[in-house]
């Protein structure tokens, strides 16, 4: 569930990107996306690697990219309220967090177990992330030595924002009631000595079933999306 919940926040993450909303919302939402990203990768952490090593990548690589996303805006928000010290930390830090999805990119693509041989390293979301880092943190450093002198402190600021809105929530799913039809006499009256037992030609049958061709996962086409978040949102 956790899975499906983070990348439904994708989404949302997504669509604030491209409504052009405040700096502090998109790095709130993205703080949270990274939060449920590695509550799933700890759900699944002492797992065989062998069947789950390249799911637990995936989910490594999702948490970085979001707390570099978080920690970007972050220092956005922060140097547009003139603590030019505080918003250069907080830029090295999500491009510390850049530098650990770039590494994570390669180990996914070499880990075992089930999953698609994606490339996340060539989504357009991934790449626009380096640059975005790359060009505010360029941005703080100028201005603060120009403007605002600020000591650059030794620790990240934390990532203390809260989402106001836009937070995915599951449905809690209810088992339906039991129909009034199905009595203590009704499951008495099944028999399962008069049941349909095989015979013994099927049972010593060594024949085959037919493999069942599944439909592969949609790749991207190679276009860019012309969009400000680099994902396709509909």
């Amino acid at each position: 569930m956790e899975q499906s919940v983070a990348e439904a926040q994708e989404v949302t993450v997504a669509r604030a990107i491209e409504q052009k909303h405040t700096s502090a919302l998109i790095s709130a939402l993205a703080n949270e996306t990274a939060k449920i990203f590695q509550s799933a990768f700890v759900s699944i952490q002492t797992l065989d690697d062998a069947k789950f090593g390249k799911w637990k990548k995936y989910f490594e690589l999702k948490h970085m990219i979001y707390l570099a996303y978080a920690y970007s805006y972050m220092g956005e928000n922060l140097l547009a309220q003139d603590q030019g010290g505080t918003a250069v930390r907080a830029l090295q830090e999500s491009k510390k967090f850049y530098a650990s999805a770039e590494k994570l990119c390669e180990e996914y693509a070499s880990a075992k177990g089930a999953g698609l041989r994606a490339k996340p390293e060539s989504h357009l979301f991934f790449r626009k992330l380096g640059p975005h880092v790359n060009r505010i943190l360029e941005k703080s450093e100028r201005e603060n030595g120009f403007i605002y002198h600020q000591k650059v402190p030794e620790f990240p600021p934390d990532l203390e924002l809260k989402a106001t809105y836009g937070l995915v929530k599951p449905e809690e799913y209810k088992t339906p009631a039991v129909s009034s039809m199905w009595t203590p006499a009704v499951y008495a009256a099944f028999n399962l000595a008069q049941a349909v037992k095989p015979t013994s030609a099927e049972t010593n049958s060594t024949e085959q079933l037919p493999s069942v061709l599944e439909k592969g996962a949609a790749q991207p086409s190679g276009k860019d999306p012309k969009n400000s978040s680099g994902c396709s949102v509909s």
